[in-house]
């Protein structure tokens, strides 16, 4: 080959490697030369994390990834800027399903994405059961049974499954119904409510020392609008009779004294008193009446004899009425968010709450420092009994059905049908995951929901 061949062909590989070069070196980094259009875009991507693994990630209905063993988080780059329509999917599983847009430069997330089996396994724990609380640590159960014999409670562990009777009607004077109103693990106690009496009754069964046990009849004249155990104190209970919340000593002489005049409500939240007094002020002490705190500075307007819900959020306060949803502002003021709410979760994360109306579930979250509200969906029936699965998804009956709905409302939103039970009582469990329904005095177990 001649001198000047090579030359030609040095200078010619010359110019290509500055020439491609720098496009490799664009395209590397998401940027693409559209010489049609003679512009310059940046790709996207989407990052994505569920829980499973080995499922698969499919975009405009192509596989892209699989969420492996190591690591269930998959991030898809240099794709161009338009919507896809996303699937990600696993055998024997409801599919997850988005239409979502990626615009220049942009990495969309959808994280903790929850895939929810399409036959959930229930199984029979229990029959004749009426009643049943679950412990704080979500490893006991507390059941009431019943059969020709009378009722009975139960205890029995989650872990080991040993079962203790722990109180039966034999024990009992008179034939009477019980209902379990509350459950003081630690102390050992269960407050319990006569429920065929034309006056109120309620008693304390205490059970540290099984097979022995000791029953107070709690002598409480005039209608009980609440009643609870006093977390800091041993041995008494506090409950709102007319506008005076009334400590109540069971554990010796019966002693009781009104310890707040003038309450509306009270709700004991995070180691703390809080209560809103009959002018409509919302208070905040520690048990023994010390630290006494006014957090509003304007009073809300109250029903008499109304039942209210207050709810203790990071370092912000909850107020539902039956005029609306009120937050606490830092300036002293409660302002109203919201009209004619019937129920308030926080999820665990306490990072949003959900609430409900008649017909309509609702989120509330902070974005940009500020609390907002976004509408999840509408339906033909009342929602009821929401409770959180996860920070990020809803459980709750809508008649006789189940439900599990996700809180990303982007685009589409993920809801499916666990199943159908008669009149249910549900309780999702946060300790083993699982779910437990009480229908027709059966009481099932569903298989882990969560991984």
């Amino acid at each position: 080959m001649e001198k000047k061949t090579r030359k030609i062909i040095f200078i010619l590989g010359l110019l290509l490697f500055f020439i491609i070069a720098p496009l490799l070196l664009l395209y590397s980094q998401g940027i693409r030369i559209r010489f049609g259009e003679q512009r310059i875009l940046r790709t996207g991507g989407f990052y994505f994390n569920v829980l499973q693994n080995s499922a698969g990630i499919y975009l405009n209905g192509s596989l892209q990834e699989k969420t492996g063993i190591w690591g269930n988080s998959v991030l898809i780059r240099n794709l161009s800027p338009q919507k896809y329509d996303i699937e990600i999917k696993k055998t024997g599983y409801f599919p997850w399903q988005k239409t979502l847009e990626i615009k220049e430069g942009e990495v969309v997330q959808a994280k903790n994405i929850l895939l929810i089996e399409e036959e959930v396994q229930f199984k029979v724990l229990r029959r004749n059961v009426e009643d049943f609380l679950v412990s704080e640590d979500g490893e006991d159960l507390l059941l009431k049974e019943s059969n020709e014999e009378g009722w009975r409670f139960l205890l029995l562990n989650l872990l080991t499954s040993r079962e203790r009777e722990i109180f039966s009607e034999r024990e009992f004077e008179g034939k009477v119904g019980i209902t379990p109103v509350a459950w003081h693990e630690q102390e050992k106690e269960i407050l319990l409510e006569s429920d065929n009496t034309e006056i109120q009754k309620f008693f304390i069964l205490n059970y540290d020392f099984l097979p022995e046990k000791q029953l107070f009849n709690l002598t409480l004249l005039g209608d009980i609008k609440k009643i609870s155990f006093t977390p800091a104190v041993k041995g008494e209970v506090l409950c709102l009779r007319g506008n005076n919340l009334i400590r109540k000593n069971f554990d010796g002489n019966q002693r009781e004294e009104i310890f707040l005049p003038g309450v509306a409500w009270f709700e004991i939240e995070n180691g703390n008193l809080f209560w809103l007094s009959d002018s409509g002020f919302l208070l905040k002490s520690g048990f023994n009446g010390e630290r006494k705190e006014i957090l509003n500075k304007e009073p809300l307007s109250l029903r008499q004899g109304e039942n209210y819900d207050i709810r203790a959020w990071k370092e912000e306060v909850l107020v539902s009425t039956p005029e609306g949803l009120y937050l606490l502002r830092e300036d002293g003021k409660l302002n109203k968010i919201f009209e004619e709410v019937r129920g308030l979760e926080i999820s665990p994360n306490l990072a949003q709450a959900t609430f409900w109306q008649e017909n309509e579930i609702w989120l509330l979250k902070e974005s940009k420092g500020e609390k907002v509200t976004l509408f999840l969906n509408r339906f033909s029936k009342s929602p009821q009994s929401i409770s959180w699965l996860t920070p990020h998804y809803l459980l709750f009956k809508l008649g006789d059905e189940i439900k599990i709905t996700e809180i990303d409302n982007r685009d589409y939103l993920n809801m499916v049908n666990l199943g159908e039970f008669k009149n249910p009582e549900i309780f999702f469990n946060q300790g083993d995951k699982k779910l437990y329904i009480l229908s027709e005095n059966i009481l099932y177990v569903s298989e882990k929901l969560v991984p």
